[in-house]
């Protein structure tokens, strides 16, 4: 899949340099939602980690501080947000350009995947979501956090930001996201619906991979 199909990059390399700054309140809420999911504990060593939609490495920054034993690997599909991570993170993690729908892992390389606010730009929920089970070990975990449809007031609004940017692609219900997931060879565990806002409805899916 060539990179300059997904109309995310142009949009978040326009971004990228006030992201952190613009977005801090929203990316607070999300982050530590994702992160009380994830079930780490006791980290070895051994585990590996991978944060798809990384953006500016957020995430990975907070998760290389609690569980610093733990491999981190993150991938973005624009590479301005990977310039920005990589000044942010350094050598120990481990970054990449690479697009949700094609991961450039190894199968069963992972224990641990998340990805948080990402989903909304990805061409196909589905083949991510298959990647994403794709390169986990059996019985990883994954933790998905997306804009939901689910209330009225945040599925009017981001229709109205479907209609004005083409970066956005998708946006399912909670229902449908398990679904997806379910599908992509998954079993839930939990479903938390939240608010980063009035106007942003999202939920938060822990998942383990079946087999």
């Amino acid at each position: 899949m060539a990179l300059k199909e997904n109309p995310a990059i142009v949009e978040y390399a326009q971004h990228a340099a006030e992201y952190d700054r613009r977005w801090r309140s929203y990316n607070k809420i999300t982050a530590a939602k994702t992160l009380s999911l994830l079930q780490t504990e006791p980290a070895t060593k051994d585990q590996a980690l991978v944060d798809i939609g990384c953006g500016t490495g957020l995430l990975l920054k907070i998760v290389s501080h609690s569980c610093p034993a733990i491999k981190l690997h993150g991938c973005d599909i624009t590479p301005a947000m990977i310039t920005k991570a990589r000044l942010a993170l350094g050598s120990a993690v481990d970054l990449e350009v690479a697009a949700a729908e094609k991961l450039p892992y190894v199968q069963k390389q992972f224990d641990f995947a998340i990805c948080n606010s990402a989903a909304q730009h990805f061409l196909s929920i589905p083949n991510a979501l298959r990647e994403a089970e794709r390169v986990l070990k059996p019985g990883g975990q994954f933790v998905l956090t997306a804009w939901s449809t689910d209330e009225l007031i945040p599925r009017l609004h981001y229709k109205l930001l479907q209609a004005r940017n083409v970066a956005i692609q998708q946006v399912m219900s909670s229902a449908e996201y398990c679904k997806q997931l379910e599908l992509a060879g998954f079993c839930i565990s939990a479903v938390q619906p939240f608010r980063a806002g009035p106007q942003w409805g999202l939920v938060s899916i822990s998942a383990s991979k079946s087999h």
